[in-house]
């Protein structure tokens, strides 16, 4: 037993080497990966940064804890995929779920989508942003979602959380954004067909042109709707290969466009955004406690059994996990958010963070962190790698016994 307790000191001191890329530590119990570095667990692809949107600046930290093995894996695919832009001038409104988070730990309680970190954020914005900046950044945005022909660029962050061992994440992490391509580049290939077809048909009231795919009003979201798609093709490759009957993960995928954020979730990772003012939940964790979980799992002919799905998994949703169906599900829950110009940072993270830490308090400790060494060395990449430092400490020092890993995105338009 001492043996055991020493290890675990052992691997927590690891956790914060400050080599990035951990050379001396190569079994991969501490990662830690900056903009454009690739960390042991995780995928990060590099790209053309000097585009017209280049992808978000970020910092990664990713560590054991006091688990004896790394289940979390990340991915960072900068230009995952162009759109046409005409998938995405219409959508002018956030799609939410509006369910409330859950507490830490317990499932009782929950707090409100939406909080004030107001007090945190006033003190730091003037040296940011002024108010002649933040005004250019709404009209930036306003002047993205006009309806032009062209391409609308995407990209990709993600976070991973296996169980019963490392291989679903590790799967997850390598291919689900591959199967978004495909699913996404399908899509496109059926609305030049449909484009085609009205053309030789010479309907007089249709106006679609194959070069710019134009939807109308009243059709989908095909980004989520790619989105699903692509979460049930993972999973359903999984199940063929039989890879995952008795493990998983949970999966949340955020997609970062200049106008608009989407966020799947499969699970109890989340994503949280960090405004001027508000700190706000992107994703609603999957608990097998959640009460419209409960039901879909009853309606299903399972049970949960102390908070667990058949006594079993505590989270309803998640890839993998087969001999569960089909009480837990892969099906993602897609929330789409318009990006204004109060938009600070991005927190995607697993649930070592979230256990510990609520939402708004994971914002105040980033954003303040953030501002400050900003302002006192200029260097953002700097300032978000000690942002996502310091929620992966906190979250240890208050007594996290999971695998943690976080990643802190600027999203601040101007820096887009």
């Amino acid at each position: 037993m001492a043996t055991f307790f020493k290890k675990l000191i052992r691997n927590v001191r690891k956790s914060y080497q400050e080599d990035s890329g951990c050379p001396s530590n190569p079994e991969g119990r501490d990662c830690v990966s900056e903009e454009g570095e690739r960390g042991t667990g995780g995928q990060v692809l590099d790209a053309d940064v000097t585009g017209p949107f280049p992808c978000p600046k970020y910092g990664i930290k990713s560590v054991i804890g006091l688990r004896p093995h790394m289940e979390d894996s990340y991915t960072v695919v900068p230009e995952v995929v162009s759109v046409p832009s005409a998938w995405v001038h219409h959508l002018s409104r956030d799609r939410v779920c509006g369910v409330p988070e859950a507490g830490k730990g317990d499932s009782s309680a929950s707090e409100p989508r939406v909080s004030s970190t107001a007090d945190i954020t006033q003190n730091f914005l003037s040296k940011s942003l002024s108010s002649r900046e933040l005004s250019a950044s709404r009209e930036d945005l306003n002047a993205s979602t006009v309806a032009v022909p062209g391409s609308y660029i995407i990209h990709l962050l993600a976070v991973y959380d296996g169980h019963g061992g490392a291989s679903v994440s590790d799967h997850c992490s390598k291919k689900l954004h591959e199967h978004l391509k495909r699913c996404i580049e399908s899509r496109m290939g059926t609305q030049r067909s449909k484009s085609k077809m009205s053309t030789k048909e010479e309907h007089p009231i249709d106006t679609t042109s194959a070069s710019d795919l134009r939807l109308s009003q009243s059709e989908d979201d095909h980004v989520s709707s790619a989105l699903t798609e692509t979460f049930l093709l993972v999973d359903k490759d999984l199940y063929k290969k039989g890879q995952a009957i008795d493990k998983g993960t949970t999966a949340v995928v955020v997609l970062a466009g200049q106008s608009h954020i989407w966020v799947s979730n499969c699970g109890d990772s989340r994503a949280v955004l960090a405004r001027e003012g508000d700190s706000i939940s992107l994703s609603s964790d999957h608990k097998a406690s959640r009460p419209d979980e409960v039901h879909r799992v009853e309606m299903a002919g399972g049970f949960v059994w102390w908070n667990r799905v058949m006594g079993e998994l505590a989270i309803s949703r998640a890839i993998g996990d087969h001999k569960l169906r089909p009480y837990v599900i892969a099906e993602p829950e897609v929330t789409r958010y318009v990006r204004k110009g109060t938009d600070q940072l991005l927190i995607i993270a697993s649930d070592g963070l979230w256990d510990v830490l609520s939402s708004v308090e994971a914002c105040n400790l980033a954003l303040c962190h953030f501002h400050r060494e900003l302002t006192a060395s200029g260097n953002v990449s700097k300032a978000l790698k000690g942002a996502s430092d310091l929620l992966t400490k906190s979250a240890l020092e208050r007594g996290s016994r999971d695998n943690i890993t976080v990643l802190v995105a600027d999203v601040r338009l101007m820096s887009s």
